[in-house]
């Protein structure tokens, strides 16, 4: 079930989102043209999901049964066994993989598009427009050169440039939480 975000293209989940919610938008809270940020979580949360679920579960599943074995032996509950020995053993791990959640959903081009272009006015004025960091470098990035200043294009290409140092940090922390996790499974 949790498979089933990456059976569809990025695009045809935006438009599912955004016909679904235009026509049964539960009292205007997920109106795709009032409250599009709310629909933008919704549409981010399923479709990465997936992601996070399936590195939770193989952190998981990397545990050693022995351990579990060993303190339901000796007259533990599950829950107990849980608590104590599993999530102590999987808490880097866990968090490792809930850190790069953000960077997906920073990148993702398809859904912020989509949706995120019903509200607000021109990008050229950024206080009046808030959008996802995707459609505004596409927007930047197609704005009229100007002489004398800054051009659209360098300054799409910073956010960009952003983007990427933000998603290298970020990988290189989770990657060392999990080895970290790892190095207390292996113990």
């Amino acid at each position: 079930m949790a498979s089933l975000p990456l059976a569809m293209p990025g695009l045809v989940v935006a438009f599912s989102y955004f016909v679904f919610f235009s026509k049964y938008s539960l009292y205007g809270f997920f109106d795709p043209f009032l409250n599009p940020g709310h629909v933008l979580v919704l549409a981010y949360i399923i479709r990465k999901m997936l992601f996070t679920v399936r590195l939770v579960f193989t952190s998981v599943i990397q545990t050693p049964e022995e351990l579990e074995e060993a303190t339901r032996s000796l007259g533990a509950r599950r829950a107990r066994v849980i608590r104590r020995i599993v999530l102590p053993l999987v808490w880097y791990c866990v968090v490792a993989v809930l850190l790069p959640g953000p960077i997906y959903i920073l990148s993702e081009v398809s859904v912020s598009v989509t949706i995120g272009a019903l509200k607000g006015g021109p990008i050229a004025n950024p206080s009046t427009h808030a959008v996802p960091i995707t459609y505004a470098i596409a927007e930047i990035f197609t704005l009229p050169s100007v002489t004398g200043g800054t051009q659209p294009q360098a300054r799409a290409a910073a956010l960009a440039a952003l983007l990427m140092v933000t998603e290298v940090a970020v990988i290189a922390i989770a990657s060392r939480l999990a080895r970290r996790g790892q190095a207390l499974i292996t113990l």
